[in-house]
């Protein structure tokens, strides 16, 4: 069986491209290159990759993904991980979630203030509890020191991915994502979005299903200071209230503390459209992210753009901003800083200096609340992608994914102060089955790996 991560049932495989619009910011900004002071290296020939990036308010910063078990020391397999990390790059604790049979994928983390980490993802295996079969979502929870106090798994007969997690400011936790079976409510058919609250202490609260005539999928979910949580992701077919534009449109829905649902809002082009992350603001607004074939805001510069779309409270679009170039642009990640300015990751498909040579390489672009690009930071020769992003109260934000140097190694990213450095003309890699953590921006102190296997 293949379980896909992230977004499980939705689009043909994307080739990223470089905007031309981030070209044009990146040369605006008379940026000034980086250095890194140490470097640490470990030797494996695995692919490992992190999935998402959270702040606890505290200091802290906590990424999760997967590694494999043989670059761990283990067994054979996949184990999902989570890993904290000071301010200054030290890693804190790393830990790994390992069921009986090898295939567990960390997707997504989520910090609360007081410390706590949640994790989500997908397991084919049993993390201590019953496994339902052919794929089972899960989220666990870790203390500060990185004790886990619980894991509960998400499954039907059929296979059920966990893509979001959320706390709230309240002990609980929101996870979301994709399931082919029913979860307590019947399934319309095909693919069904769920949200799924607990409690501070594991116990299921409540359970939402969303499906429709054809495929819906869940990518994220967010909560905001009232406890609401907002989740996105795309739709084959309208959802109720809403009209479909054609084939898949991005959405967003909010639902109440209690699971009562406030609002759905549905939007898309006569193209494929896809919504991959979800952020509140402090005011009540929601952002989210994503990419387009078609022409939301702009014409579409080719087969596909990416998109942040502003909404207030009641759904209402405020602004949508729209970029793309010659080749595929794709945006993973958004976050709000306190002033609700709007930060968002992804990758390109860029062609290198002095050859032929196509890849993708990881970015991230802040935007103002009212949806003016203030600078946008390529990554570029850096290979690979950026596939979460979040900003603390510092003004510090990070990024985390991939660098490609033959095999795939795990990143943290941290950007600090308005001014962005251009990319350094050689970047020093792993050979696989490490996570890189760089320190990017003005003051650079920092450049790091991480040992699965300690």
């Amino acid at each position: 069986m293949m379980l896909t991560s992230r977004f499980p049932i939705l689009s043909p495989p994307v080739v990223c491209r470089l905007s031309a619009v981030l070209i044009s910011l990146v040369h605006v900004a008379c940026l000034r290159a980086q250095t890194t002071e140490w470097v640490k290296y470990v030797s494996s020939d695995i692919d490992d990759a992190s999935r998402a990036v959270s702040c606890d308010g505290l200091g802290g910063i906590y990424i999760t993904g997967t590694t494999s078990r043989t670059a761990a020391g283990t067994s054979s397999g996949d184990s999902a991980f989570v890993s904290k990390f000071d301010s200054l790059g030290r890693r804190v604790w790393l830990r790994k979630l390992e069921s009986d049979v090898g295939g567990d994928f960390g997707e997504d983390v989520s910090a609360d203030k007081l410390g706590n980490v949640f994790v989500s993802g997908t397991t084919i295996g049993s993390l201590g509890g019953s496994y339902a079969g052919m794929g089972d979502a899960f989220v666990g929870k870790y203390d500060s020191e990185g004790n886990q106090k619980w894991v509960r798994q998400i499954g039907t007969p059929s296979s059920d991915f966990g893509n979001g997690v959320a706390a709230d400011n309240r002990g609980n936790v929101f996870v979301a994502g994709t399931t082919l079976g029913s979860l307590g409510i019947a399934n319309l058919g095909g693919p069904d979005a769920f949200l799924r609250k607990y409690s501070g202490s594991g116990a299921i609260l409540w359970t939402r299903q969303i499906g429709g005539d054809s495929n819906v999928g869940c990518s994220d979910v967010a909560a905001d200071q009232f406890g609401n949580a907002y989740i996105t992701g795309s739709a084959g077919s309208a959802l109720s209230g809403q009209y479909n534009a054609g084939g898949f449109d991005a959405y967003v829905i909010k639902y109440g503390a209690a699971g009562n649902q406030l609002w759905t809002r549905e939007f898309g082009t006569i193209r494929d459209d896809f919504g991959t992350s979800v952020a509140p603001d402090s005011f009540g607004n929601v952002y989210v992210t994503g990419y387009t074939e078609g022409s939301l805001e702009v014409p579409n510069a080719g087969s596909g753009d990416f998109f942040i779309s502003k909404l207030d409270d009641r759904g209402n679009l405020l602004w949508s901003r729209q970029y793309g170039g010659e080749f595929d642009d794709v945006s993973l990640g958004v976050s709000i800083d306190a002033d609700g300015n709007a930060y968002i990751a992804g990758f390109n498909t860029i062609r290198f200096s002095g050859s032929n040579d196509v890849g993708r390489s990881p970015f991230v672009m802040k935007l103002s609340a009212a949806g003016d690009p203030l600078w946008t930071y390529n990554l570029a020769p850096l290979a690979g992608e950026s596939l979460g992003v979040a900003a603390d109260r510092l003004g510090s934000v990070y990024t985390s994914g991939y660098a490609y140097n033959g095999t795939r190694d795990p990143f943290l990213a941290k950007i600090n102060g308005p001014t962005i450095p251009e990319a350094p003309s050689s970047l020093l890699f792993a050979t696989g089955g490490a996570a890189i953590v760089l320190r990017l921006g003005k003051k650079s102190r920092w450049s790091k790996f991480i040992e699965f296997g300690r």
